[in-house]
């Protein structure tokens, strides 16, 4: 039996990435027959009372017990950012397993070993996580290179996220379509896209429109570039994201670091061509300058040329939207053979490990 662990995508506290890939892993595990079941790192009606830290460590400490007298899972697919606070909510998991000695594979979705340099207890606490995991599912890139260097090559294993299919986007003629979503704070790059926007509609005289999609402590200075066509819709369901995607030419991330994010290959599944920064899993996957088109984190001036020019070259804003809609489409959807394969292999290495 397969055990999935990781946010409740239905809980509406959840916004972030970690628990839309659990969306996707319900849907992935009905192509694959492998007895899989999930369990949720959350308690809804705590949730909705705001106690979302007591909330989530009880749900953690309850699959604890789970895993001892209720549970037969012999594999545990255990999904958490790579973060300060959340590896406390792994240990009650992590420790109740190891009791049972079922082996982990821990998918780190977000997060830089980097950035917890200055942070002792946290760092601690990861590592005796990851002695005890059999398996570190990481992004390609700095991120992996950076876990790689603490933990080896044998602990360490690349793997890619995926989506829904999609179709085909059908923006307007009349006007070019910018979008971002994601969380509004300066470590995505949202002032320096707000900056080369801005020159970007005065050279082409209003003929650019931005949709920022999300929440955060920027939104009301994206607010305010309401007179430049900026329209700030704040968090959204995934049916309205789908609609903004499918109305968009562009989607633009000039974040100053990523793992793997899904709103790349969310847009990707519609043919929207992507201004997204390299210090990420995306170069690993796809061609820059055929499939994406690369930007320098934090340089205004290079994220404006490269936007102007996707607008004013029409030739190569089809071709590429053409190669990066039959790229995701065959091989980072649901259902297709490399999202399959990926999680078979993760099960059969799972299972040939001896019991820890």
């Amino acid at each position: 039996m397969f055990l999935v662990i990781g946010p409740n995508p239905r809980d509406p506290s959840r916004v972030g990435g970690v628990a839309k890939y659990m969306s996707y892993l319900e849907e992935v595990s009905k192509t694959v027959n492998l007895g899989i079941r999930f369990y949720h790192t959350d308690i809804l009606f705590l949730s909705k009372l705001r106690m979302l830290k007591i909330g989530r460590f009880l749900a953690s400490s309850l699959i604890g017990f789970r895993l001892i007298f209720c549970s037969k899972e012999s594999v545990i697919y255990l999904n958490a950012t790579l973060s300060s606070n959340g590896v406390f909510r792994l240990l009650p998991i992590v420790f109740f397993s190891s009791l049972r000695r079922v082996p982990i594979f821990l998918h780190v979705h977000g997060g830089y070993w980097e950035n917890l340099s200055g942070k002792k207890i946290s760092r601690s606490i990861w590592r005796i996580v990851f002695k005890k995991v059999a398996l570190v599912g990481v992004f390609p890139g700095s991120q992996l290179n950076q876990l790689t260097n603490e933990l080896g090559d044998s602990k360490t294993y690349p793997i890619r996220n995926f989506v829904e299919a999609g179709k085909m986007a059908n923006p307007s003629t009349e006007i070019f379509r910018f979008i971002f979503i994601g969380r509004l704070v300066p470590e995505k790059g949202v002032r320096e896209l707000l900056g080369a926007y801005e020159k970007l509609f005065k050279d082409v005289k209003g003929k650019v429109e931005l949709l920022v999609l999300g929440s955060g402590v920027l939104y009301e200075e994206c607010c305010k570039a309401k007179e430049l066509n900026v329209s700030t819709l704040g968090f959204v369901d995934s049916k309205k994201v789908s609609e903004c995607l499918e109305s968009s030419h562009s989607f633009v991330l000039p974040s100053y670091q990523e793992g793997f994010p899904l709103s790349f290959l969310e847009a990707g599944a519609r043919g929207v061509v992507s201004l997204v920064t390299t210090k990420s899993a995306i170069p690993f996957y796809f061609d820059d300058g055929k499939e994406f088109i690369s930007v320098e984190s934090h340089n205004v001036d290079d994220l404006y040329k490269k936007m102007k020019n996707l607008v004013e070259t029409p030739e190569m804003y089809n071709s590429m939207s053409k190669s990066i809609y039959e790229k995701v489409n065959s091989e980072f959807t649901i259902g297709s053979t490399a999202v399959n394969r990926q999680f078979l292999e993760v099960y059969e290495k799972l299972s040939s490990f001896p019991k820890i």
